[in-house]
């Protein structure tokens, strides 16, 4: 008795485990109604009457009743599988986006700069290409700079490392009394990337930001030039597009 009993535990214990992958199995199946114009409705069947009518209910929630007259056949089927998200593995990608510049030395006339970067994204989750757009800082300069940014994650969501390096040259004009040049600068940070389509991302970074600049200042009535080098140094923050 001791052993039947013991047999009898076991078939159990067997039955229990395996219940979860039977069950598995069947809600991987779905019902399919193939119509005699072409439609094809993916469900579950609800209710069904032999020469009457059927009715199917949908992934969506949507109910849908069909005469047996304009039925081709029912069938069961395993549900074709959900792609996860995939993000572009190479190819062109842009980035496009606004900065906010914060500086104790008040070297901004305006705080607010754009860039944009056209760039390759490699199949190792990394991105380089050229950028420029244009920032303003004593004066207006107009950037021409490498971006490189490396994606944690190949994923909706990522963080990401970014590093630029180039040159920034003057965008107004000089004059006999004033002169502006421009020179090196470099950006290194971190952020993070959000996908809201399958080719639109949103992007948010912060980095520090370091840019040589600069003036000279003609003083024709005292006979004097002043020549003004600038080495700012300000930490900036970014808001931007990725499209790929």
């Amino acid at each position: 008795m001791k052993i039947r009993s013991l047999n009898i535990i076991k078939i159990t214990l067997f039955l229990f485990l395996l219940n979860p992958l039977i069950s598995n199995a069947q809600s991987a199946l779905e019902d399919v109604v193939y119509l005699k114009n072409g439609s094809i409705i993916r469900g579950q069947i609800i209710e069904q009457k032999i020469n009457k009518f059927v009715k199917i209910k949908c992934a969506d929630r949507n109910i849908w009743v069909f005469q047996s007259s304009d039925i081709d056949s029912i069938k069961k089927e395993t549900q074709p599988e959900i792609k996860k998200f995939e993000t572009k593995s190479k190819g062109y990608v842009n980035n496009t986006d606004f900065g906010i510049m914060i500086n104790r030395n008040g070297y901004f006339d305006v705080p607010i700069n754009f860039l944009m970067v056209n760039a390759y994204k490699f199949p190792f989750n990394t991105t380089l290409g050229i950028g420029t757009g244009i920032e303003s800082f004593v004066d207006p300069v107009i950037p021409l700079f490498l971006d490189a940014k490396y994606y944690v994650f190949d994923k909706k969501v990522s963080p990401f490392i970014i590093l630029q390096t180039g040159y920034s040259f003057p965008f107004n004009k000089d004059t006999e009394e004033y002169q502006s040049k421009g020179g090196y600068l470099f950006n290194a940070g971190c952020g993070v990337r959000v996908f809201i389509s399958k080719s639109s991302a949103w992007l948010f970074s912060l980095s520090y930001m370091y840019q040589e600049l600069q003036t000279t200042k003609n003083y024709s009535w005292q006979s004097g030039t002043v020549i003004t080098d600038y080495f700012i140094n300000s930490l900036n923050i970014r808001v931007g597009f990725y499209f790929q």
